[in-house]
């Protein structure tokens, strides 16, 4: 079977950079929260996720054939 984008309830993408400077003042402001809620000026809202927290999320979710 083939998920595509049309199938798939959430696409995501996935960044990695070997220093991680990019990702510090995100780690900095999440610190020991769930999310983080990101928000420019006029657009719209951005979910930050640690993995805990995505991984706890998905366990939630009901799988096919599964009550």
């Amino acid at each position: 079977m083939t998920i595509g984008r049309d199938e798939a309830q959430i696409v995501a993408e996935s960044k990695a950079r070997k220093s991680g400077s990019g990702f510090t003042q995100l780690e900095k402001w999440l610190g020991e929260y769930d999310a983080l809620m990101l928000r420019r000026n006029n657009a719209g809202l951005m979910v930050v996720l640690p993995w805990r927290t995505w991984a706890a999320l998905l366990a939630k979710i009901p799988r096919r054939g599964t009550p």
